[in-house]
């Protein structure tokens, strides 16, 4: 079977992608994908070794002027990816978010091709709500989204990157290159491929009071050489990035944000979590997100609104200072965790 994937925008539309096409590929089917010309999933998707057909798209936001010419750029785009699905004659198209889904969906509708939308967030995209009415099925990953896909065919399936973490195999040699004792609770602090300057700010409060407890700190990159400077010690190793899966198992404790992505991982290898919603996404989707697992009582939230030295170091000793606690919160997370997104899913875009 032959299978056009549409993806972009943020990583977080483009690896849960990616990692659905990889678990199919292994299955013998043929994966193709649409993106934008001008974001991340133009470099990310050829370097996965995936054919890449590029359309150029932009979002409705802004001035007038701004929402004539994505309008525009819209049904260039459209009649672009018509050509695109005629010449390679896809039996399904997948839309996983943002805005180049637009044009691609609505082409194979005019073409007939059978339709399926990935909604990541608790609280549906723009693009996917508007796509909804053309879709033989959508695939959502928490419960609350189920309502702004009415009268549609509504697969609560998950997301494919908890099939990824379910099948993680730690990596104790890269561990090793952290020099992190484990003679103490170990706690990973990651917030994000740019870091958080908030955050970082009230970590660093944090870190001082607690002495007793080895932090490998993920700063970002924007946040970097200051993080370092200003936190490494003994007890805390700063970094601006990590193969977070190779190694979540080692750690009793992660505090990260709450997006789609790192909600499926940390739900499916099942560690305990603080989340810290980033309150500047679209409708707040990550609060959303992580209060479906604090319901779930899979993990704990501070908002950013609340975030400041007492609530950070209260939440990191109650976790840490219980082990029944962290116990149950495994033990949920690991419930809702969606460990066969992947096959789920494409076994319902086989029936399809």
């Amino acid at each position: 079977m032959k299978v056009l994937i549409v993806t972009g925008g943020t990583g977080g539309h483009i690896y849960p992608a990616l990692a659905l096409a990889d678990y199919m590929k292994q299955e013998g089917h043929d994966i193709v994908f649409v993106g934008n010309d001008d974001r991340m999933e133009a470099t990310i998707i050829p370097e996965h070794g995936y054919p890449f057909f590029a359309l150029h798209t932009s979002g409705f936001t802004g001035s007038i002027f701004n929402k004539l010419k994505a309008g525009i750029q819209s049904l260039l785009a459209t009649r672009k990816a018509k050509k695109i699905i005629r010449s390679e004659q896809p039996e399904v198209v997948i839309g996983f978010g943002g805005y180049v889904s637009v044009p691609t969906i609505m082409a194979a509708n005019k073409l007939k091709v059978k339709i399926v939308l990935h909604e990541q967030n608790s609280i549906a995209g723009a693009a996917n709500r508007l796509l909804a009415k053309y879709a033989d099925a959508v695939v959502i990953c928490y419960e609350n989204a189920r309502k702004d896909f009415p009268d549609c065919n509504v697969q609560l399936l998950g997301n494919p990157r908890a099939t990824y973490a379910a099948q993680r195999i730690t990596d104790e040699t890269y561990f090793k290159t952290f020099g992190l004792p484990e003679d103490k609770p170990l706690v990973l602090v990651v917030m994000g491929s740019l870091g958080s300057s908030s955050v970082n700010t009230i970590m660093k409060d944090v870190l001082r009071e607690i002495k007793d407890v080895n932090f490998l700190y993920v700063s970002g990159k924007n946040n970097y050489q200051e993080t370092y400077d200003e936190l490494s010690s003994d007890h805390v190793k700063v970094v601006d990035y990590i193969d977070q899966l190779a190694i979540i198992d080692k750690f009793d404790l992660i505090i990260c944000r709450a997006g789609a992505t790192t909600a499926a991982e940390i739900t499916a290898s099942g560690i305990c979590s603080i989340l810290i919603p980033s309150p500047y996404v679209a409708h707040n989707h990550q609060y959303f997100n992580a209060k479906s697992l604090v319901d779930e009582k899979s993990a704990l939230m501070i908002e950013e609104k609340d975030l400041n030295t007492k609530t950070l170091y209260d939440k990191i000793n109650m976790v840490l200072s219980d082990k029944n606690l962290r116990e149950e919160m495994s033990e949920n997370a690991k419930e809702h965790g969606f460990p066969n997104a992947c096959d789920d899913i494409a076994k319902l875009i086989e029936t399809l």
